[in-house]
């Protein structure tokens, strides 16, 4: 269609933002900035959240030869906020922020989210466009009912479901309240409803998620000619006592897989599981490997069939690391001999190769 625009192209225009000298901003690490038109001049104001819950505000001072906005400090302690945690006392840490008129009187207010605060405070501005005024306490959000989670909430307002008023959508970062917990249900959807904003989904996103540091596997693992995905993590979202290995079975076809979680693998206790599949003892199934933060690597012989595996505990320490953690197997003929040889990596970045010599 001659009349449909191409994709966007994007072109790096500045490698970082620059004040009105040409010196670098910086920002306190793992603090998320923020930009908008707070008094409503038409030019971009850019806000720094301090990791001691105070916020700097910039205002455009010029542009450069690319015409990105240079900015101007004009205060260290915008509107005098200084926000500390809610529950853990007098704490500061890591914070994000995001502006809009959620309440719709034609002024920008304030989201926060902080490390050491499991909710999402709201500082409403009860100045005007031209004049903002954000000098109230700030409250939990949604009021009523506020967000719980581990803390560290990235919130940013638009609106996703095209209904004409602004909704809120918020990534769980993970902070001081069991990040562990909300290591899959992480992306938030607040939708705006006369009676408030309810949460609609922790997932808004809808795909594969099992929690942190995950490690996939293919493999035919119901022997229909197309292939299967096991996915582990670091630890099972909510139960810190082991991971866990799902088991998705691929229900489409070998050219457009279609993955449904169908199980999850009965294992000994352990964390950081990294699974590697292979046929080990020639009996026409596959066997596992799973390889683990710091016993090394354990092997589960199939006592099933090709199209229904069942792992068993053959050898927890199959594999021990001489040194490092984290084992991560893979198995391949790397030696075109006819057999499996191991492959192993580990958290410092080593590859271990073992050579089978057997059969």
């Amino acid at each position: 269609d001659g009349d449909r625009p191409g994709p966007p192209r994007f072109v790096l225009a500045a490698d970082t933002l620059r004040d009105v000298t040409g010196a670098p901003i910086f920002s306190d690490r793992q603090n998320i900035p923020n930009v908008t038109d707070i008094d409503c001049d038409g030019q971009p104001d850019l806000f720094i959240g301090r990791v001691d819950g105070t916020v700097m505000r910039y205002e455009q001072g010029s542009t450069d030869a690319n015409g990105i906005p240079r900015f101007r400090l004009v205060t260290d302690r915008f509107e005098n906020i200084e926000i500390i945690g809610q529950i853990v006392g007098s704490l500061h840490g890591a914070n994000t922020m995001a502006f809009g008129d959620v309440d719709g009187d034609g002024d920008e207010d304030l989201f926060w989210g902080d490390f050491f605060e499991p909710g999402l405070l709201l500082i409403e501005n009860t100045g005007t466009c031209g004049t903002p005024s954000l000098r109230g306490e700030p409250v939990g959000f949604p009021p009523g009912n506020p967000l719980r989670t581990s803390g560290y909430n990235a919130p940013t307002l638009g609106d996703p479901d095209g209904d004409g008023d602004l909704d809120l959508l918020v990534g769980v970062l993970g902070g001081a309240f069991n990040a562990n917990a909300t290591a899959a249900d992480n992306l938030y959807f607040l939708e705006q409803t006369p009676d408030g904003f309810p949460v609609r989904t922790r997932r808004f996103l809808d795909g594969i998620d099992v929690g942190s540091e995950s490690v996939p596997a293919l493999a035919d693992l119901d022997a229909d000619g197309d292939l299967d995905l096991l996915v582990a993590n670091k630890i099972v979202p909510g139960e810190p006592n082991t991971s866990r290995i799902y088991l998705f079975e691929n229900q489409g076809t070998p050219r457009q897989p279609a993955f449904h979680l169908t199980d999850s693998l009965a294992l000994a206790p352990a964390f950081h599981y990294a699974p590697a599949l292979g046929d080990l003892d020639a009996d026409g199934d596959l066997d596992l490997l799973v390889g683990t933060w710091n016993e090394g690597i354990a092997f589960y012989r199939n006592e099933g069939t090709p199209q229904q595996p069942d792992f068993r505990l053959e050898a927890p320490g199959y594999v021990e690391l001489t040194r490092g953690s984290n084992s991560m197997p893979a198995l391949a003929d790397l030696d075109a001999d006819g057999d499996l040889d191991l492959l192993v990596g580990e958290a410092s970045g080593t590859l271990n190769l073992y050579r089978n010599e057997g059969t």
